[in-house]
């Protein structure tokens, strides 16, 4: 069986550090990924509003055909919008949000 590659996504407040810390992120994202012989072959962390973690790991997934997703704790890590959600989804990589039964594909069906 081939092991699927993904990235991991993790975004914590500065301002409410208690709210969604990255270490329960974290945490929920390996176990995850685990039960899911899932490999993390990137993580990638915000704290700043505007996100550059997340611009940059746009631009990493653009040169790594072989990442299938994106893994977050839950979509509100990666947007609070559906235009931000779709805006990363774009490059052809499923968002999957780990905390949700099962963890929950979100966008395209293939890489």
């Amino acid at each position: 069986m081939t092991t699927t590659h993904a990235v991991a996504y993790y975004r914590t407040s500065i301002e409410s550090p208690r709210f969604n810390p990255l270490a329960q992120q974290q945490h929920c994202v390996h176990e995850w990924a685990k039960l899911h012989d899932v490999e993390i072959v990137g993580e990638f962390v915000d704290t700043d509003k505007s996100q550059p973690s997340l611009a940059e790991m746009k631009r990493w997934l653009e040169q790594r055909g072989d990442v299938r997703c994106i893994l977050c704790s839950d979509l509100t890590r990666i947007g609070r919008s559906i235009n931000q959600i779709a805006d990363v989804e774009s490059g052809g990589k499923q968002i999957v949000s780990v905390s949700t039964a099962g963890g929950e594909f979100f966008g395209h069906s293939g890489a």
